[in-house]
């Protein structure tokens, strides 16, 4: 009698677990959902206009259930907050400029390697596979940010090299002058020539500085040089591709997770979307800007054997980045140069 009473307990409690996970279940896929699309760049960037006309099929797709409502100009989170906003959930979505955390996360520098990745075509599928960006979430996990899902990145565009006063054609030409740089191996990379680094400057006085001789030169994007106005002080530009600045589309894990497997899927398929969409952005700029700064500066490309100088630099780049990334780093190194052959 009594193995009797503890059978039927059980089935009890079985039966009401499985209308309690029936209920639950059941809720989920009921519920409306809201996602909140965090943006640094102001409502007429054109990254801002790529992903609010992006935004509206995640409506249409999932029938009204599942929305991505987008905040512009870093209202809910500034520039340097991004990472953490995710990991908190402050914003379900957002933007992060990956090399501005180098100091603490060193592994993002995996992004920013000057003359690792060839051009955007190869970094483009470098990173298509999602092993790199595995790589980065398991790193952003060692470091904390268990919460954080890492998308593909999209490129913001290769930087060149603008000079005040002096045209520049081989790594030796740095010798003695001073350069705004950003991030661990950019800095190496001009200090293993002879330049000096300046790294505190922040945008909004890149303009003065290169006017009043602070810094001679700095690196930038063909964009930058136009939108900053740096194309005036800077009478020279060095046309090659140095490094490119890979931004990611960062999500909250547990909030997507909570979602029914279909809105999850749309989530994943927005996401992508969005890295396709923005890569073309910087690429059309990049391609529109180039006669914009031939009227404005000097803009000399190395010949075979000068580019042969500067990549030569490689090599160490690398070195420094293992040193401080370990074996995480080096399988990360070893899936770029599956795409990005050293012989370039």
């Amino acid at each position: 009698m009594k193995t009797k009473l503890i059978s039927l307990f059980g089935v009890i409690i079985l039966i009401s677990m499985c209308l309690v996970l029936g209920t639950s279940n059941a809720n989920a896929a009921d519920k409306n959902y809201i996602l909140k699309f965090q943006l640094s760049m102001g409502p007429m960037h054109p990254i801002s206009k790529a992903v609010r006309e992006l935004a509206p099929s995640v409506k249409k797709m999932s029938d009204g259930r599942l929305e991505i409502k987008v905040y512009d100009s870093g209202v809910l989170v500034g520039q340097e907050g991004q990472l953490m906003s995710v990991e908190k959930n402050v914003v379900d979505i957002s933007i992060w400029w990956a090399m501005r955390q180098a100091k603490t996360i060193p592994f993002v520098n995996v992004g920013v390697m000057p003359l690792v990745y060839q051009n955007s075509a190869t970094t483009i599928q470098t990173w298509k596979g999602g092993e790199l960006c595995d790589l980065l979430e398991e790193e952003l996990i060692a470091k904390g940010y268990k919460n954080v899902g890492v998308g593909r990145p999209f490129l913001w565009g290769f930087f060149g090299l603008g000079f005040v006063d002096k045209e520049v054609h081989v790594p030796s030409d740095l010798k003695g002058l001073k350069m705004l740089v950003r991030g661990d191996p950019t800095t190496n990379f001009i200090k293993s020539y002879g330049g000096a680094v300046v790294s505190t400057l922040r945008t909004s006085g890149v303009y003065e500085a290169l006017s009043r001789g602070i810094i001679d030169g700095t690196w930038g994007t063909r964009g930058n040089f136009i939108d900053y106005k740096w194309m005036e002080p800077c009478k020279y530009y060095l046309n090659y591709p140095f490094c490119d600045s890979q931004t990611f589309l960062l999500w909250n894990k547990p909030k997507v997770n909570a979602m029914p497997q279909y809105l999850r899927e749309i989530v994943y398929n927005f996401l992508e979307s969005c890295a396709r969409e923005l890569s073309l952005i910087p690429y059309m700029v990049a391609e529109n800007a180039l006669p914009v700064l031939s009227e404005n500066m000097k803009i000399y490309t190395p010949t075979p054997s000068e580019a042969k100088q500067w990549t030569e630099g490689r090599s160490k780049i690398i070195d420094d980045f293992l040193k401080i990334t370990g074996e995480r780093g080096a399988k990360a190194i070893e899936i770029i140069q599956k795409y990005n052959k050293p012989s370039m």
